[in-house]
Order: C-alpha cells, then structure tokens, then sequence
C-alpha cells in the first residue's frame, strides 16, 4: 500500500494535478508491482509566499526581487550571527 505525498507551490489547475497524480500512480504499479486501489497520492499545496527555496519565497522569486535586505542566509554562509539549521529549536518540545 504505497502513499506519496507531493508538497508544491499552488497554482497548477486541477486537470495538471489529476494528471500528475495518475502518473505517480502508474509509475508504482510498473515498478512495486501492486494494484492501483492500493496506490494513495495526496497533493499538500502551499500558498507562494508560504514557501521558500534559497532563502527565498516563491513568491519573491517569482517576482524576481532580492530579499538579502535583513540579514538572510546568502549564498555560502550566514550573515549577521543568524543561528543556522534547526539550532535552537531543541527547547521547544
């Protein structure tokens, strides 16, 4: 019983998803050699400005702005002692 979660940006139209999702379908039937009833495919779907790649929002992306205004991570490193990774989290449970 396969489950694949696909988390994208929104956007794409219902019929793009519907196709997406029969694909991902029939590519684990080929290859895992189970029955397509058994085969789950859920679409988590962000809104752009709620995901980032890069240090960026796709919707800044998109935009095609800079955000390196306020200290964000540039391109190989960190700037401004901004903690990196998961640092800090560990206190949060």
């Amino acid at each position: 019983m396969p489950e694949v979660h696909v988390f994208m940006a929104a956007g794409k139209t219902d019929e793009q998803k519907k196709h997406m999702m029969t694909d991902i379908t029939n590519a684990l039937v080929g290859n895992l050699d189970c029955a397509a009833d058994s085969v789950t495919v859920q679409i988590i779907e962000a809104k752009w400005s709620e995901k980032m790649k890069g240090g960026r929002t796709f919707e800044d992306r998109r935009a095609g702005t800079t955000p390196y205004e306020h200290g964000q991570v540039q391109s190989g490193g960190r700037t401004g002692g901004a903690p990196q990774g998961l640092a800090g989290l560990s206190d949060r449970s």
